[in-house]
């Protein structure tokens, strides 16, 4: 395993701070996507890069736990399994899908992330016809754009990643006793050596 650069933990103070401001703002459909994004890339353990892909389709019940949720996911190596998806995330989208005014005619293949100046494109009279503009997806660029506005807006320190927030994950579940089995799981790595390195 190839040892690479760790990335820095968000003290709790700032994610609490920062979640504030997200709540805040989460009233208007930019603010409420940003919120639902960037509480599932703090929450779920997954890449940006699968949250970006995160189409309506992959949510579904888990119907051993009521209440729950999981999402279908694929990353590296073409690898593709379920996770769990934290209430809050599923509660977040469906607020975000009912202001943008999607979520009585969002397809089981639409992305639940599209760009939103996309979303306002679909709906002028002069759109191209022959485009889907509900199969793209916001890029993991978007993402790190939108985290260091609203850590800037927050009042936070914008050297941080929104990978970070993946890496602060697990080091706090370690913290609280999590066993390196399961945070290998959330993270979806290949193997116990890649976690241990994350929480050295």
């Amino acid at each position: 395993v190839t040892p690479f650069d760790k990335a820095p933990l968000l003290p709790l103070d700032d994610l609490n701070t920062l979640f504030a401001y997200l709540t805040k703002r989460s009233t208007s459909v930019s603010g409420s996507r940003n919120y639902a994004l960037i509480l599932a890339h703090a929450t779920t353990g997954a890449r940006s890069s699968e949250i970006c892909r995160l189409a309506w389709g992959d949510i579904s019940r888990n119907w051993d736990q009521p209440g729950a949720y999981v999402y279908r996911w694929s990353g590296k190596g073409d690898k593709r399994d379920t996770a769990a998806l934290p209430a809050p995330v599923y509660d977040a989208i469906v607020a975000h899908l009912k202001l943008a005014g999607r979520h009585d005619t969002i397809q089981r293949g639409d992305y639940i992330f599209p760009p939103l100046r996309t979303e306002q494109l679909r709906r002028l009279a002069n759109t191209r016809r022959d485009v889907d503009y509900t199969r793209r997806h916001l890029t993991s660029s978007s993402v790190q754009r939108i985290f260091k506005t609203a850590l800037r807006h927050a009042g936070l320190d914008t050297c941080h990643r929104i990978h970070d927030l993946r890496h602060t994950l697990a080091v706090l579940i370690e913290r609280n006793g999590g066993d390196v089995h399961y945070i290998k799981n959330l993270l979806h790595h290949s193997s116990l050596a890649v976690t241990e390195i994350y929480l050295t």
